[in-house]
């Protein structure tokens, strides 16, 4: 049977992408090191919930 949801899941790590990646650019140009613990949170965020047990 069809699922009206199961393309949640890729539009969740389409916009946790984008926030990494806009997360990144506000890095690059003002480096801040908190900035930087957040954007490490956020790609093993993104690892522990998209990989596939890294």
């Amino acid at each position: 049977m069809w699922s009206p949801f199961k393309h949640i899941k890729c539009w969740e790590q389409k916009i946790l992408i984008v926030v990494i990646a806009l997360e990144l650019l506000k890095t690059l140009v003002i480096p801040n090191p908190i900035d930087v613990l957040i954007l490490i949170g956020l790609i093993i965020i993104f690892f522990c919930w998209y990989g596939n047990g890294w």
